[in-house]
């Protein structure tokens, strides 16, 4: 799970560098056919991206609990 985790967080942030990249890259390519699918591509990315930074303080609380109640759960097993 963590692997596939990590992937898909690898492929959204190369999605969006290669958008940027393909941004750029019209400067000496032309537009015709990158423009609509670069501009695309970095504002879906760049928009999963900010829900996923959005999502981490949520993440860190989620995790802290589950802690906390492993940890209420094996004193009571004591």
């Amino acid at each position: 799970m963590l692997i596939l985790g990590s992937t898909c967080m690898l492929l959204i942030i190369l999605g969006f560098v290669f958008g940027i990249v393909a941004l750029i890259g019209m400067k000496k390519y032309g537009r015709k056919g990158i423009l609509g699918r670069a501009v695309a591509g970095t504002c879906i990315n760049g928009i999963i991206i900010f829900f996923m930074v959005i999502a981490i303080p949520t993440y860190i609380k989620a995790a802290q609990r589950a802690k906390e109640i492993h940890r209420q759960q094996t004193e009571q097993r004591q």
